[in-house]
């Protein structure tokens, strides 16, 4: 495969004289967010695919990116990311409904700070490699930039932004932390860097009710400077990124976030036993905003 990074626009604009005023203004908006301390910690990410992707995706998770694959049952697989498994499953839809009813998921998978760069280019070298040249693999750039790997200033962090074979918008994420030099490790970039899954989006109509009934269940707290249109909610083991349907996921330009069937098991801190966040795509789920189950 060759080097395709691709740039998808992203939609900003504004006017050349206006900029600069632009920039100043929001100065201070572009301060580092402050994330809770009391965090979840992923466990355990159950994402639906398409049953034409089915190949591709095991391809992509088994040997592009070197995750350990379990079989579980027909046409489901896990996969051990670090500390977090991520579990495939498709569907009987028909093809022809499949594009129209499977969504785009966003969610992030963690590596040391001081090995983005290393990781961009493990990709690029395991993208050469002849047994991935059919592979439905992306790796998205700012458009305003052209940079592959995207500085987010309100997070302190680095990312690259990636696309599978399923369609899912992947975020590896180097966030940074100067009170923990512990957390940087040296070498050449591999598979074991890879630490876990750290933050999911998660699409409700209600985002304030979910926020709360988030807080009281869990006992965390959300980021602040957030709207009630978009509120991360968690810490820096686990992030619950929850936004209205319609806002379009970065970095790309039209891909618009949807309310889907999504499955998180998620470990509070203080609890040992796993908790089960379920939202599901239908009526029930968009009057109601979230499910929440316990699992001892």
């Amino acid at each position: 495969m060759d080097r395709r990074g691709f740039v998808r626009n992203l939609g900003f604009l504004a006017a050349a004289g206006g900029i600069g005023s632009l920039l100043q203004s929001c100065n201070d908006e572009l301060l580092p967010l402050t994330i809770p301390s009391r965090s979840f910690r992923i466990l355990e990410l159950d994402l639906r695919i398409r049953q034409k992707s089915l190949e591709q995706t095991r391809i992509f998770w088994r040997d592009f990116m070197g995750f350990t694959e379990s079989y579980i049952s027909m046409n489901r697989y896990q996969y051990q990311v670090g500390n977090a498994r991520l579990k495939t499953r498709t569907s009987n839809l028909p093809p022809s409904e499949e594009d129209f009813f499977f969504p785009q998921y966003h969610f992030s998978i963690s590596i040391p700070p001081n090995q983005i760069e290393n990781c961009l280019n493990w990709f690029y070298e395991r993208a050469r490699l002849e047994e991935f040249q059919t592979l439905s693999f992306n790796v998205w750039k700012d458009s305003i930039t052209g940079a592959e790997i995207v500085r987010r200033e309100l997070y302190n962090s680095q990312s690259i932004f990636i696309e599978d074979p399923a369609g899912n918008i992947i975020e590896i994420l180097s966030r940074h932390n100067p009170d923990n030099p512990d957390d940087l490790v040296e070498g050449d970039f591999n598979p074991t860097m890879f630490r876990g899954i750290t933050e999911v989006g998660c699409v409700c109509n209600d985002v304030r009710k979910v926020t709360n009934t988030l807080k009281e269940t869990f006992q965390v707290d959300e980021v602040d400077r957030t709207s009630n249109s978009y509120k991360p909610i968690g810490g820096p083991d686990g992030l619950l990124k929850l936004t209205v349907p319609g806002k379009i996921w970065f970095p790309t330009a039209d891909e618009r976030a949807v309310s889907h069937d999504l499955i998180i098991t998620v470990k509070h801190t203080e609890v040992i036993a796993p908790i089960k966040l379920s939202l599901y795509g239908d009526q029930n789920a968009f009057e109601t905003g979230v499910w929440l189950k316990t699992e001892v």
